[in-house]
């Protein structure tokens, strides 16, 4: 695994010790993170499941420079959502596949949209076979883009009525 952008682009990426993690693809990093390049610069950026390092570079944060600048809670995700929440820009929540995990944790930050900065996006990373409408209040679905066996889908603020 490698970055493909910013600041530590080119760093060679030191891969999990665990087979339950799937790394993306380069084709569906590269689309995500031009996607997200403009919204990310200067941004809190709260990776939920930090699986392989690929995206949230959670075990490589030496290697890339960026240890300064990040903060690695090394706990139960849901236990986590259920803590006082602070606002962040981006949320990319991309937990093990085929465990319902990722609907559960988009319904958690609906519940508390404080975990949303203003202009806020909510990313989920699953499988495609894995998509299911979702009944949020304060999230609404904003796009959903396919590459092979990766769906993004992008969740915003909802429009207050």
């Amino acid at each position: 695994m490698r970055v493909i952008a910013g600041s530590a682009k080119g760093r060679t990426l030191r891969p999990p010790r665990t087979s339950a993690t799937r790394p993306i693809t380069d084709r569906a990093k590269e689309s995500l993170f031009s996607i997200l390049m403009p919204r990310i610069a200067d941004r809190r950026f709260l990776d939920l499941f930090a699986g392989t390092g690929s995206v949230g570079i959670r075990h490589n944060l030496d290697v890339t420079g960026l240890a300064a600048r990040a903060e690695v809670v090394g706990r139960d995700v849901f236990g986590y959502l259920r803590e006082p929440p602070a606002p962040f820009d981006v949320i990319f929540v991309a937990p093990p596949q085929w465990r319902g995990l990722w609907p559960r944790a988009v319904a958690l930050l609906d519940r508390e949209p404080v975990w949303l900065a203003d202009g806020a996006l909510v990313v989920a990373q699953h499988d495609p076979s894995e998509s299911i409408p979702l009944d949020l209040a304060h999230l609404e679905l904003a796009d959903e883009r396919s590459y092979g066996r990766v769906r993004f889908t992008f969740f915003g603020a909802r429009a207050p009525a």
